[in-house]
């Protein structure tokens, strides 16, 4: 019984953080961009940025000149790859944030 006990306890331990971890904080990226005045500018972000693989979502606020960038399951973008398809699309990375 005492070993019951222990298992249940220690599976609880383990799965419990597993339950409550809905996204990795990597895989949410807040990229902080200069250039951003207009709605075909975040169309164009949004679209850019959408058709690259490992890129889940995109949205611009374009108040704060943000894009919020949620990666797919498992994959990794370092902040050199971000700025440089922020760069390609024709506009200049003022921050990254990761976690966001």
């Amino acid at each position: 019984m005492k070993k019951l006990v222990l298992y249940g306890v220690v599976l609880m331990v383990c799965l419990v953080p597993v339950w409550g971890a809905d996204v990795s904080p990597n895989a949410r990226i807040a990229v902080d961009v200069n250039g951003l005045v207009c709605d075909f500018c975040a169309r164009s972000l949004e679209k850019f940025l959408g058709k690259q693989p490992a890129v889940a979502d995109v949205s611009v606020d374009l108040t704060d000149r943000v894009i919020h960038i949620e990666l797919v399951p498992g994959e990794m973008v370092d902040d050199d790859r971000l700025t440089q398809w922020v760069t390609d699309a024709g506009y200049a990375v003022q921050g990254i944030r990761h976690g966001e």
